[in-house]
């Protein structure tokens, strides 16, 4: 997470970088993962009908091919900006890659409805690795002046990534099966690892920080319950008893979410910044 994020009283701010000209470089390699897991998210949807018929499973059912890819990294975001925080970006970072790679060749090789639908949450959670770091990785690597150019340009992979997938999808479908839509995400991966390991420099934390693992399982639940619960309630009723339990979770979760975090020595989430009108407005 970037380090305005943070309720400790010594910043972790790194030194503007030289302009040498290998912030582009560091563009270029975390640019590929973050073009990876956009493109992942959307070249799937106009697989559905065509999973529904290979596994012979409900709409419903397979809708959570995209739901698991959508709703665990919603659930890590803000945890694994923190542990980049904690261990240093480009490990966690890196790390994200690899099991997204292999989430990826998992879910091509997949038997059934069931085992796709977890292989996805492995794929999701290295995308939750690389979508909280790719950006603070990329503005490191800028001097500050120019940073805003960064933004632009990793905005800009997210809306290549989201645009293509459908496109590629189709092509991929209309020519060779369901399995190469994950199997076209290996050897991107693969190039993306190299690359990371080659051009990104490992800047490690000036300031080390405990990770607050209880913070981050009850923001895992405060934001997983209610998505699951959005979800489950469209297909079987608001009033049923899962969905409203997966509420009472989420209401419990984040309640006392805000309660630990407000005597956690290295919060999650500095709560003092939604004083501010203009940053809890946003």
């Amino acid at each position: 997470m970037p380090d305005a994020i943070d309720g400790d009283a010594t910043p972790n701010t790194p030194q503007a970088p030289a302009d040498d000209g290998s912030k582009w470089f560091v563009l270029a390699a975390v640019g590929s993962g973050i073009f990876l897991s956009t493109l992942s998210g959307s070249i799937v949807n106009v697989a559905l009908p065509t999973l529904a018929d290979e596994f012979h499973a409900e709409f419903e059912m397979v809708q959570w091919v995209v739901i698991a890819f959508l709703v665990t990294p919603a659930a890590l975001l803000v945890s694994m900006g923190r542990l980049g925080d904690t261990i240093g970006k480009k490990p966690v970072y890196l790390t994200g890659l690899c099991i997204f790679t292999v989430g990826s060749v998992l879910c091509s090789l997949a038997p059934s409805l069931g085992w796709l639908i977890a292989f996805r949450m492995v794929q999701a959670v290295g995308a939750a690795m690389t979508q909280a770091l790719g950006l603070a990785i990329a503005t490191e690597a800028f001097p500050p002046e120019q940073r805003g150019l960064a933004v632009g340009y990793a905005g800009g992979l997210v809306s290549l990534g989201v645009v293509a997938g459908p496109t590629l999808g189709g092509a991929l479908l209309g020519s060779l099966t369901w399995r190469w839509i994950f199997a076209i995400n290996v050897p991107i991966g693969l190039v993306a690892v190299a690359l990371v390991i080659r051009l990104v420099p490992n800047r490690r934390p000036t300031y080390r920080r405990p990770f607050d693992l209880r913070g981050a399982a009850l923001l895992v639940i405060a934001l997983t319950a209610p998505l699951l619960a959005l979800t489950r309630g469209q297909a079987q009723g608001f009033a049923e008893a899962t969905v409203l339990a997966l509420v009472v979770a989420g209401i419990v979760a984040s309640t006392t979410f805000v309660v630990v975090e407000r005597r956690a020595p290295h919060p999650q989430i500095a709560l003092d910044l939604f004083r501010s009108p203009t940053f809890a407005s946003g």
